[in-house]
């Protein structure tokens, strides 16, 4: 039986939002705007109060929005490697391993290389593996398309994508081993995209606007650094809300202008009603317009990483505020409903809980009875992968997890506990609070299968016992230890 590769399906989704466009037409350009750390609540059409996002509430308003999407990963490398190939990130990674596997075979300079050149070959030959993949703007160019890369990009230069053209034209290899190169991996000069210019972009839709073409609009925002202009910053500055949320609001609104500008642009040749715009995410973000991350007046997102990485359930988390975001599409000319069902249980009430172990095929299994029936919730397993939910199964990466005590590097477990309810809207977290006999269930089900495993010496032990948690979310110190799964919290369990 023949099968359609992932990024096939991926184009032929595009193809169905064109709405049946007759092949003797010209097909739609298609805009594909990627938000750099953008928390899915924080947009005025997903209901935030605060937030100033005009130019995307205008394509929500004017487009279909469907508020539980789900990307693949929670920081930027690997989602966006789902987005331009369609594929999960280990199934990229798996590939990518054997390309440069090969490649290493085949270099026969490879071995007399010292370990600073070895670093630096590996890091060049990963991007390039790229080169290998079936990508989004290699398949729409067998179609008629031209495309173009700018903002976030992080193989090296837009060739390895199959773009035609783009921002990023590769790193600055002399900057390897220095604090700088990071900058360079993120994509070199795509990042100034918005934040210095917009000229890039411009010029591509002014030469091409007779042919169909394909952007990737990846602005390094509302990605840290925080340094928005008094532009945006002016909207917030007497808004009483944290000093976190105001840099963090800020970024976004800057986000939103540039895509605001494009639009702009794009309306001066009349292209608007030829213009597919998608948006999605690269991965989540958590600031509470009353949650303060920023805990010294001098503190930078290197001496806290709750403010560089986005609350406890934000970039690097497990859990639905870490892989969720609003994925919204925009055709002026076809028009769908305006917004998928935000109101159903579909996404109700799931717990974020440590894995049961590595042969474990459930990450919670719900048996009947456990969870009260006045409450919302999914009854039934919550099996890997399954976007109902904050309950997943993953790996923790030793780099990631160990940022932010999420998890034990030294096993590569997940470790920590929570209820949402997802019912409406946005989120809310520390349920256990209010259910104290539910999480004394859940908790200690699962230490009786192995589930939790506690450690007295991991940071969060630390200072649960020592001192008070800044605060997060509002949710009272001893719910937050109840949410952490600490045994101090929940109390011995019956054997």
């Amino acid at each position: 039986m023949n099968r359609i590769r992932p990024i096939r399906w991926l184009v032929l989704a595009l193809l169905f939002f064109a709405g049946g466009t007759p092949l003797a037409q010209r097909p739609p350009n298609i805009v594909l705007l990627v938000g750099d750390d953008h928390g899915y609540p924080y947009f005025g059409f997903m209901g935030d109060e605060n937030v100033v996002t005009p130019s995307m509430d205008a394509l929500a308003a004017g487009g279909t929005t469907f508020s539980h999407a789900h990307v693949t990963a929670t920081y930027c490398r690997p989602s966006l490697r789902t987005l331009i190939t369609g594929l999960h990130p280990v199934q990229y990674v798996l590939r990518e391993n054997e390309i440069v596997e090969r490649r290493r075979s085949e270099d026969a300079g490879y071995e007399a290389l010292g370990d600073r050149e070895r670093g630096l070959w590996e890091q060049v030959e990963k991007a390039a593996a790229m080169r290998e993949f079936e990508t989004l703007p290699k398949l729409l160019g067998e179609a008629g398309y031209v495309s173009w890369q700018g903002g976030k990009w992080w193989e090296n230069n837009y060739r390895n994508g199959h773009f035609t053209e783009g921002m990023s034209e590769g790193w600055d290899l002399s900057a390897y081993g220095g604090d700088g190169f990071f900058e360079e991996l993120m994509g070199a000069d795509g990042n100034d995209l918005v934040r210095e210019t917009m000229e890039p972009v411009f010029d591509f839709i002014d030469r091409n606007r007779e042919q169909p073409f394909f952007i990737w609009f990846a602005p390094s925002l509302p990605h840290v650094p925080f340094d928005a202009p008094y532009t945006y910053r002016k909207y917030y500055r007497d808004m009483d809300i944290s000093e976190s949320a105001k840099l963090y609001y800020s970024n976004v609104t800057w986000w939103d202008d540039g895509v605001g500008r494009l639009m702009d642009h794009i309306e001066s040749h009349s292209l608007m009603d030829d213009t597919l715009f998608v948006y999605i995410s690269d991965n989540g973000w958590e600031q509470e317009a009353d949650v303060e991350y920023k805990v010294e007046e001098n503190a930078t997102i290197a001496d806290d990483l709750l403010l560089g990485n986005g609350g406890d359930l934000g970039k690097n988390g497990l859990y639905d505020m870490s892989f969720r975001s609003p994925l919204v599409f925009h055709w002026r000319t076809r028009r769908w409903p305006r917004a998928a069902d935000r109101t159903g249980h579909v996404l109700s009430l799931a717990a974020g809980v440590s894995l049961a172990g590595p042969h474990s095929p459930l990450v919670q299994h719900f048996e009947p009875g456990l969870v009260p029936g006045h409450l919302p919730h999914h009854s039934g397993p919550c099996r890997r992968g399954d976007s109902r939910g904050v309950a997943r199964q993953f790996p923790a990466s030793p780099d990631r997890g160990s940022r932010n005590a999420r998890a034990d590097p030294s096993r590569g477990l997940y470790r920590q506990s929570a209820l949402h309810d997802h019912a409406h809207g946005r989120a809310r977290r520390g349920l256990f609070g209010a259910h104290p006999s539910l999480a004394v269930h859940l908790v200690c089900g699962h230490r009786r299968k192995g589930a939790i495993r506690h450690h007295r010496g991991s940071a969060r032990g630390k200072q649960s016992r020592g001192r008070s948690p800044r605060p997060r979310g509002g949710i009272p110190a001893r719910h937050r230890r109840l949410e952490g799964g600490s045994r101090d919290a929940v109390g011995d369990c019956d054997p």
